[in-house]
């Protein structure tokens, strides 16, 4: 974390301290005015030297476009803003957003003391692009030969091993345990879900039977059409013999007469249930006509 002053006063921001290659190596173009270089970036405390972020350009500067040039302090400290990274860029890492990059050779002012001539500091990430035509595997055996060879000069230095790995989560050092977290909540969840998509099976196998057996054996049921419309009952006895027992709902509102004739001339669509036992109605259920 760094402090940027601005017309709000101090305030807590995300930073790097790079290195004067770091934006030629990722290959991207200023939004405004120009990066720092390996010219800049040579000797301790010597490169007051700042770029910002697009999003803080725009946020904390209000879109400037005459910041490149223009003094900030940063740490208490003035720094000269160079230029604004493009839109899209905020550094190598995911959870890692910086606003402000300064110049490595910085880090003695930025953070109070210096760690770049301790040979057993692990504060800083190495990041690098592969040459055309040159794999992974020859790339980490040549790193194999490196770490040997710094083995051999610094005891401090024996047994280190340089592997390569994606940015994003700081290397393997992030990556590798998130993915054995993810890995482990997943296993975790696998019985949970699997036992939600069997319930949802067994009530969606219990609904398509219940379709069924309302088609084909069920009792007689529908939804009154009209709330004058008069209920039947109806069941089906094992003898065969039908029963049919009348309520009307409909009843005249001058006479108070129902409006039903038991005399249909044409039969009524109905269905029929067969009870479980013999010589037992099934259970009536009203049905409009």
């Amino acid at each position: 974390m760094m402090s940027l002053d601005d017309d709000r006063g101090a305030q807590r921001v995300w930073g790097y301290l790079a290195t004067g290659n770091y934006f030629e190596s990722l290959g991207i173009q200023p939004a405004l005015g120009r990066f720092f270089t390996t010219a800049e970036d040579l000797h301790p405390n010597a490169s007051p030297y700042a770029v910002i972020s697009h999003a803080c350009w725009q946020s904390r500067f209000g879109g400037d476009p005459r910041i490149a040039g223009k003094d900030i302090r940063i740490n208490s400290h003035p720094y000269t803003v160079l230029g604004v990274a493009p839109r899209a860029f905020h550094g190598t890492e995911v959870f890692y957003w910086s606003e402000i990059w300064v110049p490595m050779t910085m880090q003695p002012q930025i953070e109070g003391h210096s760690w770049l001539e301790a040979r057993n500091t692990y504060n800083s990430w190495v990041a690098g692009r592969l040459k055309p035509g040159v794999t992974v595997q020859q790339a980490e055996a040549n790193l194999g030969v490196i770490a040997a060879q710094l083995a051999r000069e610094y005891t401090s230095n024996e047994g280190m091993r340089l592997t390569l790995g994606v940015p994003g989560m700081m290397g393997s050092a992030g990556r590798e345990p998130i993915r054995a977290f993810a890995g482990g909540v997943m296993l975790l969840a696998a019985p949970a879900l699997l036992a939600a998509c069997a319930n949802l099976a067994s009530l969606l196998a219990g609904s398509c039977g219940n379709c069924s057996q309302s088609r084909f054996g069920s009792p007689c049921s529908a939804a009154p059409r009209d709330a004058r419309s008069p209920q039947f009952y109806c069941g089906f006895s094992a003898s065969g013999t039908r029963r049919w027992d009348f309520r009307s709902s409909s009843m005249s509102r001058r006479t108070g007469a129902s409006s039903f004739s038991p005399a249909r001339r044409r039969s009524p669509q109905v269905s029929y249930s067969a009870s479980a036992q013999p010589g037992m109605l099934g259970r009536p259920t009203p049905l409009s006509i």
